[in-house]
């Protein structure tokens, strides 16, 4: 599979987890702003660079640990 085409199936699967994690949230407890600002944290700096992507995966358990 080359490089580029791993590329968007990445950038669709964290589009995808995010539009999920915010639906979810919806419809079991409702929109909180600091789930709002996480979900825009995440993507932002999963988009914005190389850096930033692997500083945000790494960060991941963490953020886990805020949404429990």
């Amino acid at each position: 599979m080359p490089l580029k085409s791993k590329k968007i199936k990445a950038s669709f699967l964290v589009l995808l987890f995010s539009v999920t994690y915010l639906v979810l949230s919806y419809f079991l407890i409702g929109f909180k702003t600091d789930q709002l600002v996480l979900v825009g944290l995440f993507n932002f700096m999963y988009y914005l660079s190389a850096v930033t992507r692997k500083f945000i995966l790494g960060f991941t358990v963490f953020i886990v640990f805020w949404i429990i």
